[in-house]
């Protein structure tokens, strides 16, 4: 009998916790483990969840287990069946991408991806839009991801997002300025008025993670 995978089987998954002896790392893989098993069910229904979905999590998975090779084979995979679901693994493309030195691959799937966003700029989850910026951010490739940030400023001034994803938007591409040494231009001024109104006295930890435990 066909079994139906639902959203809530996905968070649910994804809470558990290590069992009673159990190591974090077992305990991630089964969770691939069972992740690919519904994914690759022939007679797996979905239900407000998709194949995509649940390969972008197990890719997820994997890089939290430091194997960024498979990581990277299961990302694509998400991204393959197609759809919005599947642009969500793109973040975990770059990251993978990054974490083997494969720069240029990376650059080349951002810039995939910020033609799509400018073609089609209902294509992405805002989420997923933040995340590739993170991204880049984190690696140090601060002018992609200045670049992407302005992608997204300029997403927001759609109307789109709420204030506090555009207010983040303008203070990411701030802050990856700021490490670049750029002198402050239009769109910083905004940024820093927005930083002072949310009481964001030191931002960079909410782009570079390295910091947060400064």
């Amino acid at each position: 009998m066909p079994r139906t995978i639902t959203a809530d089987d996905l968070a649910e998954l994804e809470r558990s916790r290590p069992a009673q002896g159990q190591s974090r790392e077992n305990n991630l893989s089964a969770r691939v483990q069972t992740l690919l098993e519904w994914a690759y069910d022939a007679e797996t229904e979905f239900d407000g969840v998709s194949r995509a979905d649940l390969l972008g999590a197990a890719a997820a998975g994997c890089l939290a287990l430091d194997d960024a090779p498979r990581a990277l084979e299961l990302a694509r995979a998400a991204k393959s069946e197609g759809g919005s679901d599947a642009l969500a693994a793109i973040p975990d493309i770059v990251t993978a991408l990054l974490l083997l030195e494969r720069t240029e691959e990376a650059r080349a799937e951002v810039g995939e991806a910020r033609a799509l966003v400018r073609s089609d700029p209902e294509a992405f989850r805002w989420i997923v839009l933040e995340r590739i910026g993170e991204e880049l951010a984190y690696f140090g490739l601060l002018e992609d991801a200045e670049r992407w940030f302005t992608l997204c400023v300029r997403q927001s001034e759609r109307g789109d997002v709420d204030d506090l994803a555009a207010d983040r938007a303008l203070t990411f591409r701030w802050a990856v300025r700021r490490r670049a040494g750029k002198p402050v231009d239009g769109l910083d001024g905004e940024a820093e008025s927005a930083a002072a109104a949310r009481g964001w006295t030191n931002p960079d930890p909410l782009v570079f993670r390295e910091d947060e435990d400064e």
